[in-house]
């Protein structure tokens, strides 16, 4: 059976996927970058995919446009001070948050363009390593969170394979599994690696779990971006929505 979405939800798990926290080492000067998502989500037996191009500059601090292809046509635009906006073009309206609390400095690109490696952005977080181990030829760390989050979080677990991480989660203070993601099928883009798979399975109760895989592909940097998309400006006469 498929499972239409509502709009906020699906917006909220766009969000999700376009700051998924991963960091990866380029060596060569990156400043522009998008690339196709396709998110496929199974809960309950429902299912739900989303289609969507993500856009990220790193000019004025970092900003990044996700244009939503199906199941509606939206935008979404973020930028490094947490200023959200969402437009609905069908309905000519948007929507601004001032202070989303998440900026395009927490999203994945800004990671991979800024060589933030292999720490998976829990440093920025406020995490710190309380061990490191080797097994099977892996790098296995754990993390302890900040203090603010003691006693709602445990720690998080990160691994390295190849220098490249494959597997990150989330435990609580019962050590409960929160979230588990999977990173795989890599590709070069320049001289960095980034995954073309990525597989979470986020815990909403000990019984229950929704799982998500993205795939992304089309990757472009620099002058293959499109300015059009990149730069896209939201109508003047656009409706504005309160929340």
């Amino acid at each position: 059976m498929k499972y239409q979405m509502p709009k906020p939800l699906l917006l909220s798990i766009l969000l999700i996927f376009s700051i998924s926290l991963t960091s990866f080492l380029p060596q060569q000067q990156i400043e522009r970058m998008s690339m196709q998502v396709v998110s496929k989500s199974l809960k309950k037996g429902q299912s739900v995919t989303t289609e969507a191009m993500v856009y990220y500059t790193s000019e004025d601090g970092g900003h990044m446009t996700t244009k939503t292809l199906k199941p509606f046509l939206s935008y979404m635009m973020i930028n490094s001070k947490g200023e959200l906006k969402i437009y609905d073009p069908k309905a000519n309206t948007i929507l601004i948050k001032p202070n989303s609390g998440i900026s395009s400095q927490s999203s994945f690109m800004y990671f991979i363009l800024n060589g933030h490696a292999g720490d998976m952005g829990l440093k920025s977080a406020g995490f710190s390593i309380s061990d490191t181990r080797f097994e099977n030829g892996m790098v296995i760390t754990t993390w302890l969170p900040p203090s603010v989050l003691v006693g709602t979080m445990g720690k998080a677990e990160l691994v390295h394979e190849n220098y490249l991480p494959v597997y990150m989660a989330y435990f609580d203070s019962k050590n409960e599994p929160l979230l588990k993601v999977y990173y795989s099928n890599y590709t070069k883009v320049k001289d960095l690696s980034f995954p073309q798979s990525v597989t979470e399975f986020r815990f909403t109760s000990p019984i229950d779990s929704t799982i998500e895989k993205k795939g992304y592909s089309n990757i472009k940097t620099n002058e293959a971006v499109e300015d059009s998309q990149l730069n896209f400006k939201i109508p003047s006469n656009a409706r504005s929505l309160q929340q």
